[in-house]
């Protein structure tokens, strides 16, 4: 196969300009607006969620309240700085 032969295979095998390009571009938006719905309910929500979480329990901590973590740690909160 010499390069003239190629190049003739790779133009018929093009589409033609201008035809059927919308089918194309709405198929694009979608693949674009599902990879997004995939990063917002793996990734920004859940964050999100956990940022809401956190601030909720920073604002509910008082001075001097007992504490403990899962891991067996205790001890008592100082006053905020917030």
């Amino acid at each position: 196969m010499n390069l003239a032969h190629a190049a003739d295979v790779a133009f018929a095998a093009a589409s033609p300009p201008g035809g059927g390009g919308s089918g194309a571009v709405v198929t694009q938006l979608l693949f674009f607006a599902a990879i997004f719905a995939i990063f917002w309910f793996l990734l920004i929500r859940p964050q999100q969620k956990q940022k809401r979480e956190r601030e909720t329990m920073l604002g509910a901590l008082k001075r001097a309240i007992a504490w403990s973590r899962r891991a067996g740690c205790t001890g008592r909160s100082r006053a905020s700085t917030r």
